[in-house]
């Protein structure tokens, strides 16, 4: 599959999320979270495990691992997740160990001054690994790829993505027709209830039923297409390629989260909490390879109009 190809791809992937999170946001939300989400999952870290979390060697990883294994007491979110950031950039900057946990042990009294502030600890504790991951991260390599690869087809896809977003915070549509059931509802809360009220907050909504359901259709829509998104890269990301051993301990886990989920979704919530945060901290790496290659690309468009424009130079 070329890349035009697949950048139409995930134009219609992404009208698809769109028009089903307008439809029903919270069905959407509740089955993109527990259905997809953990194959997403599963299918993701062996892929970052096999290219060295993008921060060769990986020796030192297994510490993002370990700051997501303590993430799941609510206390240390924040903290372990402003860690986690920190400590991806040192293993994407540095290649000796003793400079990467020197930085570390550096770090940690920044952490815990960043965490006495409410809005920082927020933003790393509920935003970062939620919508940031899902909108802001997914957007991030959108428009990466479409500077890589200069082709209209990339632009298209960054352009829709942009406005389909934005549209859901421009005269939202009244929810006075939707109605779902109170299981789908309170399974929504369970895993979002708190960012969803936050959120309307921050946009200046009120938290009813129809602020409710306005942000679950945003978020609905981020989470869906994040994940579409995923699936999609099957020739560029090649995640399809797992070994039969990895292959099969992938299908048994995720059987089971489904059996979980069906039986109680609150319980699947808190046993994929380590494989969701997982997946989010050991992708850091790779944001901020990203974040580097953006400013790359810019630098060198920069650089190239300076050279075609002299009178632009200062």
């Amino acid at each position: 599959m070329n890349t035009d190809k697949l950048n139409y791809i995930n134009v219609g992937l992404m009208f698809l999320a769109y028009l089903l999170a307008q439809a029903m946001p919270v069905e959407l939300l509740v089955f993109s979270y527990a259905v997809v989400g953990p194959l997403h999952y599963l299918t993701e870290i062996p892929w970052l495990h096999k290219r060295n979390y993008f921060a060769a060697p990986r020796n030192e990883a297994w510490l993002l691992w370990l700051l997501a294994a303590l993430s799941v007491v609510p206390a240390l979110m924040s903290i372990c997740t402003m860690t986690a950031v920190g400590f991806a950039l040192c293993l994407v900057l540095f290649q000796q160990r003793w400079r990467r946990l020197a930085i570390l042990a550096l770090l940690l009294p920044l952490v815990l001054l960043l965490n006495s502030q409410k809005d920082v600890a927020v933003l790393f504790g509920l935003y970062l690994t939620t919508i940031v991951h899902v909108f802001i991260f997914t957007w991030l390599f959108v428009f990466s790829g479409c500077l890589k690869d200069k082709r209209i087809s990339g632009f298209i896809a960054l352009v829709t993505l942009t406005l389909l977003a934005v549209s859901f915070f421009v005269n939202p549509a009244p929810a006075t027709h939707y109605v779902s059931s109170a299981q789908f509802v309170d399974n929504a809360i369970v895993g979002f209830g708190n960012l969803q009220k936050r959120l309307c907050a921050m946009v200046g909504w009120t938290f009813d039923w129809n602020g409710y359901v306005a942000i679950t259709r945003f978020i609905a829509f981020a989470y869906t297409y994040h994940y579409l998104n995923w699936f999609s890269k099957t020739k560029v990301i090649r995640w399809h390629e797992l070994r039969p051993a990895a292959l099969v301990t992938v299908c048994l886990i995720y059987m089971a989260s489904l059996t979980i989920y069906a039986i109680n979704y609150k319980a699947g919530n808190q046993l994929l909490l380590l494989l969701s945060i997982g997946h989010v901290f050991l992708e850091f790496p790779l944001n901020w390879k990203t974040a580097g290659l953006i400013m790359k690309e810019l630098r060198s468009i920069t650089a190239k109009n300076c050279t075609l424009n002299p009178s632009l130079e200062v």
